[in-house]
């Protein structure tokens, strides 16, 4: 039986979105063709050419897309998971920028930053 996957003959681009999307995928976190574009590691790639690249890949049911997200596992749980995480990020995000407008005035307080998933606009959520 002869593998789907030959690194060896794909191009460039489609190598790159495989890269993108293997990371991703680690986190159960999958893409739009926009944030594939923005993450690809090609900087002069041009999104038609992202855009013929996920083709290439889907036709050879090497990578998934549904619901406009991009994915190698053909799970649509990781796609709810992933809006559900989205949209509770955004409360989160208000809340602190609530919590922000009143620790700017603290005269020691030089930045606030934020980091790991949140700044990812991700937050998992526990069922």
């Amino acid at each position: 039986m002869e593998t789907l996957i030959k690194t060896d003959s794909y191009s460039l681009v489609c190598k790159g979105i495989m890269k993108v999307l293997l990371y991703s995928d680690v986190f159960l976190y999958p893409l739009t063709q926009e944030e594939i574009f923005q993450r690809h590691p090609l900087k002069n790639v041009t999104i038609k050419e992202i855009e013929d690249g996920l083709f290439e890949l889907k036709e050879q049911q090497v990578i998934f897309q549904i619901k406009g997200f991009y994915t190698l596992y053909n799970n649509p749980e990781n796609i709810e998971r992933r809006l559900k995480a989205n949209i509770l990020a955004e409360k989160y995000l208000k809340k602190s920028k609530q919590i922000v407008s009143i620790l700017k005035y603290f005269p020691f307080v030089r930045g606030i930053f934020l980091s790991g998933s949140i700044s990812k606009n991700y937050i998992r959520y526990f069922s």
